[in-house]
């Protein structure tokens, strides 16, 4: 009995201790099984759940499961840096992509080698924390001025508006709009565009004596057809 009892605690201490020590290569053990199709997303899984150092990730031969286990790792830390190893174009613009698309951070997005994926994530930061700020760190103007109008209008923030040149018209447009405030609308330079602001804010709030602020009788009128 004694004997019995002893043999099978060694069995499940062993175990165990296979367990908890198991190697990098036994970790990856699971993908072989796998058919060529998904062995790739199979080492990119043991990267991204299973991996305590990306040196784990070295003694794979084949060069592309290597890399999605590189891409696995650095994903699941947002660690350009750990992107870079990859010698894969498609794996090494994917992972970049990945870290851009989940970045929470300035930081996360300054580990990316790819400037316009690294600007991608300096948007996408941007915008999910309302951080104009970050916003010029984009070089390309469309993408620059798209980010700070983006936040100026989640945050209804019409000061923002006037670092959008040449487009910083059709910002306060949209604010004055959703926030109901006309007073806005006097920002504008534009004759036609300002018109087109104080008709957007009359509607809106259904305010006639909004309209008749509009000088073009054309427009005016339509403004009040509108709310009629």
């Amino acid at each position: 009995m004694n004997r019995i009892f002893i043999a099978s605690l060694l069995v499940a201490v062993l175990a165990a201790v296979l367990l908890v020590s198991g190697c990098g290569k036994d970790k990856f053990s699971g993908c072989l099984d796998k058919s060529e199709a998904d062995r790739g997303q199979c080492y990119y899984n043991v990267g991204f759940y299973s991996l305590e150092s990306v040196n784990e990730c070295n003694d794979i031969k084949e060069l592309s499961y290597k890399d999605n286990c590189y891409s696995g790792f650095a994903n699941k830390n947002k660690d350009g840096n750990t992107c870079s190893l990859i010698k894969s174009d498609n794996i090494l613009a994917n992972c970049f992509w990945t870290i851009s698309l989940s970045a929470t951070k300035e930081s996360e997005c300054n580990t990316i080698n790819d400037l316009k994926i690294k600007e991608s994530c300096f948007k996408n930061v941007a915008t999910n924390t309302n951080n104009a700020d970050l916003c010029e760190k984009i070089t390309n103007p469309e993408e620059r001025n798209f980010c700070i109008v983006f936040v100026a209008r989640q945050t209804k923030d019409g000061s923002l508006c006037d670092r959008t040149k040449p487009i910083y018209e059709n910002c306060y447009t949209g604010i004055a709009a959703e926030t109901l405030n006309e007073l806005l609308c006097e920002k504008i330079t534009s004759i036609s565009q300002k018109e087109a602001c104080l008709g957007a804010v009359a509607i809106r709030k259904k305010d006639k004596s909004i309209c008749e602020k509009i000088p073009t009788k054309e427009v005016r009128d339509l403004c009040l057809r509108q709310i009629a």
